[in-house]
């Protein structure tokens, strides 16, 4: 690793810290920092793209959380779990912009891939559950949210998933 790749995996772990204690805005400092380096270890510089799409989105900078999660999906299309949260975070961005479509595609492409980290695979099904409800297929809502519980994810994807289903189950009785 040359000096600006030590350089770049440093304020990459300074942008993680800063993220998990809540300073979304530094973070996202951090993390653009990396991207401009430009580090020639592509998975690194894909990660600051995914992790500066998940603060943007949470700073609801929603386009340019779209961009982020878009150009880390462009560079690693080989790293599957990177790739995966990629298309999680697009998932939820466009999701936050009405186009549910592009969400269920962006959902169906993270499962698609089987990712390894199983929090990403079942933030990826209550991504496309929430989604496909919101088209009035609320088997398929039920279904996705099911998948998500039984991989016994993170208690919070885990609540969500819950909350998914059990809202859809609720239509569903309503119009029998």
């Amino acid at each position: 690793m040359g000096a600006s790749q030590d350089e770049a995996a440093t304020i990459y772990d300074d942008g993680v810290a800063m993220f998990d204690e809540g300073r979304l805005g530094e973070a996202v400092t951090a993390f653009g920092q990396v991207i401009e380096i430009e580090p020639s270890d592509t998975e690194l510089l894909a990660l600051a793209y995914v992790n500066r799409s998940t603060a943007l989105s949470q700073l609801e900078k929603i386009e340019e959380a779209v961009a982020d999660a878009t150009a880390a999906i462009d560079l690693q299309p080989d790293a599957i779990d990177i790739l995966a949260q990629a298309y999680v975070n697009r998932s939820i961005a466009v999701s936050q912009l009405e186009r549910v479509e592009e969400a269920v595609a962006d959902a169906t492409a993270a499962i698609d891939l089987q990712p390894d980290d199983i929090d990403s695979l079942a933030q990826a099904y209550v991504n496309r559950s929430i989604a496909v409800s919101r088209l009035e297929r609320v088997e398929e809502a039920v279904a996705d949210a099911t998948a998500a519980i039984d991989l016994q994810p993170d208690v919070d994807i885990l609540a969500a998933a819950y909350v998914s289903r059990s809202v859809d189950l609720i239509f569903l009785e309503r119009t029998d």
